[in-house]
């Protein structure tokens, strides 16, 4: 006799459903387990969020040749320009700040970080 095995787990969405109708239609302890319950999707969902971040932050290359590094500081400057004309933006203090950050540490270290220009920092 062969075993066969059927998944019956649920979606996200048919969850989310399911709670929001219980805490839309329930009465005050429903909506409370339901209110629980979707707070812990929240929380899975941020843990997945970051757990992707974290797969795509590409890591820190070493340049250890003095004119390496200096190479790399002039491209960091260029690709920092250039993401900034791409957004039609003109440098202010915290560009000056992070690209001296940027600049120094790979001539000093040889470490290059990433300088893409996200909305938070930018």
């Amino acid at each position: 006799m062969t075993t066969q095995t059927i998944d019956c787990t649920p979606s996200w969405t048919g969850i989310l459903r399911l709670l929001l109708t219980i805490y839309t239609d329930s009465s005050a302890k429903g909506r409370q387990t339901a209110l629980e319950e979707m707070t812990k999707m929240a929380v899975l969902a941020d843990r997945y969020v970051e757990q992707a971040k974290a797969k795509l932050a590409p890591e820190p290359s070493i340049l250890t040749d003095d004119t390496t590094r200096v190479e790399a500081a002039i491209a960091y400057l260029a690709d920092y320009n250039d993401g900034l004309d791409a957004k039609h933006l003109s440098p202010n203090g915290d560009d000056y700040n992070r690209l001296s950050d940027g600049v120094f540490s790979i001539l000093n270290d040889g470490v290059v970080r990433d300088i893409s220009l996200t909305s938070e920092g930018r």
